[in-house]
């Protein structure tokens, strides 16, 4: 078997992501597939075909939110993941969902125990709402939209422990105070997890950076 032929038959089996490709569910969608599972949170992802329905029931005891996706057709230009919903949840709670019309992906991100409190006094939403829009927020988390055109910089401001879903390609720098710029490249579709921290961003890119950020907050 060649080179190409290996490339093309890795493709199948592999995401953007780098994660291999999740087994089919049988009730439609595939297999929830585990992406972070640390002391504070557990984050898994599940993938549905047009007209395949989504039933998710959160654990007994834990809070939930669940992040929709519009996954792009194939051939699509513009391969960027798309913000459909944002849904809290409690512990019991059954979310179904389905769209006819496209694919979809759920990011279901469940509240093991709250992070430690990190200075929050600069906050990104306040101080830069050009590039951080509150989208909604409960009692233990925070939805926030972070968009930055081509070669922006934000002002340093004060980071939450965060979920971070990416849905562009994206190169971007990290300043934190007195340090120097940290690369950080990623690819649509991965989840980050961060504990927070002061820093400002810099979009090193000619296209956009967008996260969908999912911030977890202290009590």
């Amino acid at each position: 078997m060649n080179y190409a032929m290996r490339f093309a038959l890795a493709l199948t089996f592999l995401f953007s992501s780098g994660h291999f490709a999740p087994k089919q569910a049988a009730n439609g969608g595939s297999e929830p597939q585990i992406v972070i599972d640390n002391r504070y949170v557990r984050v898994s992802r599940a993938d549905f075909n047009p007209g395949e329905q989504s039933n998710y029931t959160v654990p007994d005891k834990v809070s939930a939110v669940v992040i929709r996706l519009r996954i792009p057709k194939t051939g699509d230009k513009d391969s960027a993941l798309q913000l459909d919903r944002v849904q809290f949840m409690d512990d019991g709670m059954m979310a179904t969902h389905s769209d006819p019309s496209g694919s979809f992906r759920e990011v279901r991100i469940e509240l093991k125990s709250d992070p430690p409190a990190t200075p929050f006094e600069k906050d990104a939403v306040k101080l830069d709402p050009g590039h951080n829009i509150l989208l909604d927020e409960n009692d233990h988390f925070r939805v926030v939209q972070v968009h930055f055109g081509p070669g922006e910089q934000g002002p340093i401001v004060d980071k939450r422990p965060r979920v971070i879903i990416v849905l562009v390609d994206s190169k971007a720098q990290v300043v934190k105070p007195g340090g120097s710029p940290e690369e950080r490249d990623a690819t649509a579709g991965q989840i980050q997890w961060s504990l927070g921290g002061r820093q400002s961003t810099i979009n090193g890119r000619q296209g956009r950076l967008e996260n969908t950020v999912v911030e977890i907050k202290a009590h």
